[in-house]
């Protein structure tokens, strides 16, 4: 076996143009093949990332909006309340100072018809006496 220097050149110089014409059509089309994936990937990740920080500022918006909302719903419920019952005792008022009328024109009421009910009286206990008194005389 003898090694011939001419089928190591021409050995190595057809390994070199198969190398040079695997680079520009196999090795170049697939590496930038997978720089194009590896970069769709990577786009498809920080995608992710942005709609998953978009869905939680989303989410602490909406918890927000919904705690002011509900703050806003206690604070006017509770005025509604303090009005209504503003309103109850000034209703209140108003109908006991109509009893505390109605009371004073009742006794005012009464006193006159005890006035006249003890006028009466007299007027008939005096005709009662002077009938006595003429039927004990007579």
């Amino acid at each position: 076996m003898n090694i011939q220097l001419s089928v190591v050149l021409w050995t190595v110089i057809c390994f070199l143009i198969l190398m040079l014409i695997l680079r520009q059509l196999l090795f170049r089309p697939v590496l930038s093949i997978m720089d194009l994936r590896e970069a769709r990937i990577t786009e498809a990740r920080e995608k992710q990332q942005r709609d998953a920080k978009m869905k939680e500022d989303a989410i602490r918006s909406l918890k927000i909006a919904t705690d002011k909302k509900n703050e806003e719903a206690k604070a006017e419920a509770e005025r509604m309340i303090v009005r209504k019952q503003t309103e109850a005792e000034h209703l209140i008022e108003q109908v006991q100072d109509d009893e505390r009328k109605l009371s004073e024109r009742y006794k005012e009421e009464l006193e006159k018809q005890k006035t006249l009910i003890n006028s009466q009286l007299e007027g008939e206990t005096e005709k009662m006496s002077e009938a006595f008194v003429a039927g004990f005389v007579s």
